[in-house]
C-alpha cells in the first residue's frame, strides 16, 4: 500500500507548510534575540539590538515554534488518518484557478448513492498545474465525512 508522503505533504498542504514557516521562523528569531539581542520592535521596520534580557521577546518566540510543532503534528494525524482509513475514488475536476501562487479546485465524485460537488484550496506547484478541467483523478475520502478529501497525488509518492 501507498505510504503518506511528509515531502509531498508539506509541499502541498497549505496547513502543514504553514506550521513548518511557523516553527522555523520561532527558532530563527528566538537565536538572532538569544545569540545576538536583536529584536524587533513594534515600530514597523525598527530592529533594536540590546543585551538586556527580555522575557517577553523569549517567550512569543517559544510559543510559536511549540504552536508550530503541536499544529504540524495534529494536521499529519488527520491526514495519516485519511490516508489510512480513507476510500480511494474517481473524481472530475470541475473548476480550476491559480492566482499567483494560489488557487482554488473544485471537484465532483460519488460515494455511497450521494453526489458531491466539492472544492480546496491549492498551493501552485508543479503537480497541481497539471490539473486540467475535465481531467479524472483519484481522491482519498473519509468514509465518516465524505466533504473531506485529499487528492491521492498531492500526498503520496508514486
Amino acid at each position: 500500500m501507498e505510504e503518506l508522503s511528509i515531502k509531498k505533504s508539506i509541499k502541498n498542504d497549505y496547513i502543514l507548510m504553514l506550521s513548518v514557516c511557523m516553527m522555523l521562523i520561532g527558532i530563527v528569531f528566538f537565536i538572532l534575540y538569544k545569540q545576538f539581542g536583536i529584536k524587533i520592535s513594534k515600530h514597523a521596520g525598527v530592529i533594536d539590538i540590546s543585551n538586556g534580557e527580555d522575557l517577553f521577546y523569549e517567550l512569543i518566540w517559544i510559543i510559536m515554534f511549540a504552536s508550530g510543532i503541536v499544529i504540524a503534528v495534529l494536521r499529519y494525524i488527520v491526514l495519516k488518518s485519511i490516508f489510512q482509513n480513507g476510500v480511494k475514488i474517481k473524481a472530475v475536476v470541475t473548476y480550476i484557478q491559480f492566482y499567483r501562487d494560489r488557487g482554488r479546485a473544485e471537484f465532483f465524485y460519488e460515494y455511497s448513492g450521494v453526489q458531491y460537488n466539492r472544492g480546496v484550496a491549492l498551493h501552485q506547484t508543479k503537480e497541481t498545474r497539471g490539473l486540467n478541467v475535465g481531467d479524472q483523478i483519484a481522491l482519498l475520502i473519509d468514509e465518516n465525512n465524505p466533504k473531506h478529501f485529499l487528492i491521492h497525488s498531492l500526498y503520496c509518492e508514486e
